[in-house]
């Protein structure tokens, strides 16, 4: 696991949300390959699955709570 290299907790904040934010990115550019994927569906099912945890890992990102 990476370690923290931020030690003002408003830099950390940012390079949290912009790391959030490149995330979702991946999510949409994921998204629209899988619906122009024409193949086995054993890629098309991997696609999905790898969608699915993508949008999961956004959802769930623990942000500071303060």
């Amino acid at each position: 696991m990476a370690e923290n290299q931020y030690t003002d907790p408003v830099e950390y904040d940012r390079a949290l949300n912009e790391w959030h934010c490149e995330l979702a990115c991946v999510v949409d550019v994921v998204d629209h390959v899988l619906e122009e994927v024409e193949g086995p569906a054993w890629l098309t099912s991997a696609g999905v699955v790898c969608r699915g945890r993508l949008a999961h890992l956004v959802d769930s990102l623990p942000f500071l709570k303060r």
